[in-house]
């Protein structure tokens, strides 16, 4: 039989974080990581977030089944039997189909798959078998390195975030909105500190929803500072590089339009630093910074003023090497 708490009956967003904490509290007795904390949450405020109506079971109902959900997942009864069925059972003094029951609800609810990328471990994600098989227009499965190297055209069996984050790429680029945020939305579902899809997202919603917008380039630029530190060394070609200097740059073009020129002017001389060869022509917006000019007042600039400005600037500045 469920056992029943004092007000189990009240309310989703006031059993909420009971739940959570009470899950969260014997996840770390059970070894659990602050990744494991952090994907535990992120799973239990997506039920939230799709049940309708109360959460009419006990806390301990649901601390149960949140974490036999997330054992299953990422196979963690295997190693330590205190994530088993059983065991969450005798700990939270309830029966195993109770557990069992509440689990297959978020399954459902949540349309959770084996190895789902969204609320896994990112080292059991990445060796998914499913990401890295591929199949092709004629219903052939094989690898994607295979499918990449013989130039055979294929659909992934299990799309990853970066897959998701360049579709929209493609869509946005072709003016598609739309798509492209349902394809910003999905890579982020599955890795929310993805810097490309933040960056993707945020452009999106640049004309529309400006303050979201600027959330998703701050969200970007934080990840890249903690990524590369105060690196001043040019970067490589390589992937996610590109997506570190678009965040760099679209959080500094954020600032800009804010009036802020002065930290504007910082993140584009440290794009230049890390680009030095500067395809994008950033060095005339660090110059325009400098002076303190506005996004509009530069636009009207001719090509031979913002020649001068970049001349006049950088001499006293010392942003950018000519010679690169």
């Amino acid at each position: 039989m469920e056992r029943h708490t004092a007000g189990s009956k009240a309310g989703a967003q006031g059993k909420e974080q009971p739940i959570l904490s009470e899950a969260i509290t014997l996840a770390k007795e059970l070894g659990a990581t602050t990744e494991d904390e952090k994907l535990i949450a992120k799973l239990w405020h997506a039920y939230c977030k799709k049940k309708k109506g109360i959460l009419s079971s006990s806390t301990e109902a649901y601390a149960a089944g949140l974490l036999w959900q997330y054992a299953r997942l990422n196979f963690l009864w295997e190693e330590n039997r205190g994530w088993s069925q059983k065991r969450l059972a005798q700990h939270f003094g309830i029966g195993t189909t109770t557990i069992g029951t509440r689990a297959a609800e978020m399954e459902n609810l949540l349309k959770i798959r084996l190895f789902d990328q969204r609320f896994m471990q990112k080292t059991l994600a990445e060796k998914s078998p499913f990401a890295s098989m591929a199949m092709t227009p004629q219903g052939f499965i094989l690898s994607r390195e295979m499918a990449m190297e013989r130039n055979i055209p294929f659909m992934p069996l299990q799309k990853t975030a970066r897959d998701h984050y360049v579709d929209g790429d493609y869509h946005l680029e072709r003016g598609m909105r739309e798509k492209a945020m349902q394809c910003y939305r999905k890579a982020l579902e599955i890795d929310d500190e993805h810097v490309g899809a933040n960056v993707g997202m945020g452009v999106a919603l640049a004309e529309t929803v400006p303050a979201r917008a600027r959330s998703h380039f701050e969200t970007a630029f934080r990840l890249t500072k903690e990524r590369l530190g105060n690196r001043q060394q040019a970067l490589t070609q390589e992937s996610p590089n590109d997506e570190y200097l678009n965040a760099i740059y679209n959080y500094a073009i954020a600032l800009w339009k804010e009036g802020n020129t002065s930290e504007a002017a910082k993140l584009f001389a440290w794009h230049l630093q890390l680009e030095p060869e500067d395809n994008e022509c950033i060095r005339y917006l660090a110059a325009a910074c400098h002076e303190g000019l506005s996004v509009r007042a530069f636009e009207e600039y001719t090509p031979e003023q913002r020649e001068a400005l970049l001349e006049r600037q950088n001499a006293v500045h010392g942003f950018w090497n000519p010679n690169m």
